[in-house]
């Protein structure tokens, strides 16, 4: 069964290596992050801010779908 999985603080050297297992193994993967990276192949980037609302978050690279916009809470 393939997840959809936002790794928080994704951009950290723990962030990075679970995100390139989970897309090895066919799962769709957001990257947040206070600042902004590029993500591997197949991510999704969403910068972030823990102690922001999470309607302020935003989609920095490519559009989330909606399902990701729901799950994120992003209008």
């Amino acid at each position: 069964m393939t997840m959809h999985i936002l790794i928080a603080g994704g951009s950290g050297l723990i962030g990075r290596a679970t995100t390139h297992t989970l897309l090895s193994a066919g799962h769709q993967v957001t990257v947040a992050a206070r600042r902004e990276v590029e993500p591997p192949a197949r991510a999704r980037f969403v910068s972030m801010d823990a102690g922001s609302s999470p309607r302020c978050w935003r989609p920095a690279r490519s559009s989330p779908s909606p399902t990701s916009r729901t799950s994120l809470g992003i209008d």
